[in-house]
């Protein structure tokens, strides 16, 4: 998939953490469309010298030259898109200079192509350094048969609360069509549902990126979301915290936290109204309106946007 707006956007707002590191990409992230460069101003500057390389190297030029990354090193299964560590990330990763290594690892739409799962994970936390971060950006929804499988918010979060004493997350958005127009922060919802979601969520720094918050009625938005005929994407940072091995046995936050009649009202032995019901009526309601997702999610936005004058 490479670089598009959301992915360059993370980078620009970490250029500062970024200087002077070592940084892994999944796959090259090719720049295929050069308009992406005018929405950062760093790149406006250079987008003629960017655009000026050889298309298999204007990442590794961009890394390099504009972020002043001190290493930009491409990993893939084969040498095909210029890569400088060939590797199969369904296997086990042998090569001991790889573990504990690189300071960020990019992932902006590889680990969908890795039918492996489980074991393509193990491999990116054991190459990142303690203190490391692993930014992703990966298919959520829209895109069936481009790989192996598409994300849910839910499998990156529950993954990081399983090892939240090795694991905690600094974004989780959901994006429409590739835009930050249609992008909304899903952590709100872990932090309602979850009483201990701070032990993971790195509640200082989720701000500060240029996703949405929708408070309570995000959930709500992501119902709305799964109506989008566009991509959307999932887009996201995960810092590791400490040398760990990683677990991958998770139950889901939802199913964690809530009982049965809380998830599905309609099995409650109890035919009365409750607010359990209300909401979960509520959340279906709206996304079923018959008109377009997009004019939903503007209208939820307006919404908020009037209730928190209000409250």
């Amino acid at each position: 998939m490479g670089f598009s707006e959301v992915p360059l956007t993370i980078c620009d707002l970490l250029k500062e953490d970024i200087k002077g590191t070592e940084i892994l990409s999944l796959g090259n992230p090719f720049i295929h469309q050069p308009k992406i460069l005018n929405t950062i101003s760093i790149c406006k500057k250079n987008k003629d010298l960017i655009l000026a390389k050889p298309a298999k190297d204007q990442a590794l030029f961009l890394m390099i030259n504009i972020f002043k990354a001190s290493k930009f090193k491409i990993l893939d299964v084969s040498p095909e898109e210029g890569a400088d560590i060939i590797c199969d990330l369904n296997k086990e990763i042998s090569d001991k200079n790889l573990e504990n290594r690189f300071d960020f690892i990019f992932d902006f739409g590889t680990q969908e192509h890795v039918f492996n799962d489980m074991n393509c994970l193990v491999n990116i936390f054991k190459m990142l350094k303690t203190g490391g971060k692993y930014l992703f950006y990966l298919p959520a929804n829209g895109q069936i048969d481009h790989g192996f499988r598409q994300y849910s918010p839910t499998f990156f979060y529950d993954l990081c609360y399983q090892n939240r004493k090795s694991l905690s997350l600094e974004l989780l958005e959901l994006v429409a069509s590739h835009r930050r127009t249609f992008s909304f922060n899903t952590l709100p919802l872990y932090r309602r549902l979850e009483s201990s979601s701070d032990s993971i969520i790195e509640l200082d720094i989720s701000n500060i990126y240029l996703s949405k918050d929708l408070g309570p009625f995000t959930g709500m938005a992501i119902n709305v979301m799964n109506q989008f005929n566009g991509d959307v994407m999932i887009a996201g940072i995960i810092k590791k915290q400490s040398d760990f091995e990683l677990k991958l046995d998770p139950c889901q936050c939802l199913y964690r936290n809530l009982s049965l009649s809380e998830t599905c009202p309609e099995y409650s032995r109890k035919n009365k109204l409750t607010s359990a019901n209300l909401k979960v009526f509520l959340k279906k309601l709206y996304p079923s309106l018959p008109f377009p997702a997009f004019i939903k999610f503007k209208l939820l936005h307006a919404f908020i946007s009037i209730w928190r004058r209000v409250s």
